[in-house]
């Protein structure tokens, strides 16, 4: 919870809630490496994967949102990765990233804070 973490800290630090990138949320274009793998990955999981992973499309941002509205709230700081510019090779599918994409994540959060 939160407002349990938040309450915690000393009155000198600040909370950030940062959104992990997803990659279907994300306007990055893909690279040829992460298309390939998606590809792979649409063959072995089939249908279900297909179903699931459009309805996270659809109801992502929505999910953002309230998420954001909620830290607003708390006076939690807020920071949507799948807002952010990456650059290069960093999904290996869907919801995980590349060593290289971890890393341009925490350069956008390290930056933030």
């Amino acid at each position: 919870d939160l407002r349990i973490l938040q309450r915690s800290l000393p009155d000198n630090l600040k909370l950030l809630f940062a959104v992990q990138p997803f990659a279907s949320a994300c306007s990055k274009e893909l690279v040829p490496e992460e298309q390939s793998l998606f590809q792979l990955t649409s063959n072995l999981v089939g249908s279900y994967w297909q179903r699931l992973k459009n309805d996270l499309v659809e109801l992502w941002p929505i999910y953002v949102d309230e998420l954001e509205t909620a830290c607003k709230e708390l006076e939690i700081g807020f920071m949507d990765l799948n807002k952010q510019d990456f650059q290069g090779w960093v999904f290996v599918d869907h919801v995980h990233m590349t060593d290289e994409g971890y890393k341009q994540a925490a350069q956008c959060i390290a930056q933030a804070l």
